[in-house]
């Protein structure tokens, strides 16, 4: 059970990471020529880099991570690194691995994105339509699973709560 949701979790953070990098698409395509992968994996890439205690991660790390083959991530990777955005790295304890990091370039990219963006105007504009998107019956059943989600959260309901209810 436990790799279970393991997986099911790795694939909602996809998904949420896909949500919340689909608004910069077409401003990123204007500035900086990047395809939404390129900049999903850019925002990955940095993302794990800025936790405390960060490992390095090499293009299978990503690859995994992305749910992708490791062919798409080094075709990805490869435009990334044309544009400078990215860097390969050899270890310097086994010359068959190669980490992955964002040049100053490639930070200051996804940091000024993120920051043009993230206004309360444009999320409700992308929730608008998001919601048209899925339609009425869908979008009611997503507010109420985001609801209890953010109840757990929030810590308004327990772990056993949440079995009880979903019985």
């Amino acid at each position: 059970m436990k790799d279970y949701n393991d997986q099911i979790a790795s694939r909602i953070e996809t998904v949420m990471i896909t949500m919340r990098n689909a608004s910069f698409r077409s401003r990123l395509s204007d500035e900086h020529s990047l395809r939404p992968a390129m900049f999903l994996l850019l925002s990955l890439l940095s993302e794990h880099l800025s936790e405390p205690n960060a490992t390095p991660i090499t293009a299978s790390d990503l690859a995994k991570q992305m749910h992708v083959s490791p062919a798409a991530i080094t075709q990805t990777l490869d435009a990334l690194e044309r544009k400078k955005m990215i860097e390969r790295i050899k270890s310097e304890t086994d010359r068959r691995v190669t980490f992955i990091a964002p040049t100053r370039k490639g930070r200051a990219v996804i940091k000024n994105t993120y920051g043009r963006f993230n206004s309360k105007k444009h999320r409700l504009t992308m929730m608008k339509e998001l919601l048209e998107y899925l339609g009425e019956k869908d979008s009611v059943e997503l507010a109420r699973i985001m609801e209890r989600v953010n109840e757990f959260m929030s810590g308004k309901c327990t772990m056993s709560e949440t079995v009880e209810r979903t019985k």
